[in-house]
């Protein structure tokens, strides 16, 4: 198991909470990029996500930003274990898109 299977297997399950840096860290690797960064707010979009927002926008949950994009809230360099469980669905529905877009 590698360490991104390692931190998402913690956030599903764990009610604290996680460093900021370590999820942009975790973002940036797993193809989300961030655009835009103000105060507290931070918005991650990842083109897989956005592509199926577009054509399926009721298959995704309200843990999402209208637009599709993700957006992380961190309060004293902290991230609460909620987003943490929205950044586990959006990897999910990733896999999700992925698998579908193989059996084209």
């Amino acid at each position: 198991m590698d360490e991104a299977d390692k931190l998402l297997n913690k956030w599903r399950s764990s009610t604290s909470e996680e460093r900021y840096d370590v999820v942009e860290n975790f973002l940036l690797k797993a193809g989300f990029i961030k655009i835009h960064d103000a105060g507290s707010r931070a918005v991650f979009q990842h083109p897989l996500i956005k592509e199926a927002f577009k054509q399926f926008p009721g298959y995704f949950p309200r843990d999402f930003h209208p637009s599709g994009d993700l957006v992380i809230v961190r309060h004293k360099n902290k991230v609460k274990h909620w987003y943490l469980r929205n950044i586990c669905k959006a990897l999910k529905y990733i896999q999700e898109i992925e698998e579908m877009k193989k059996d084209k």
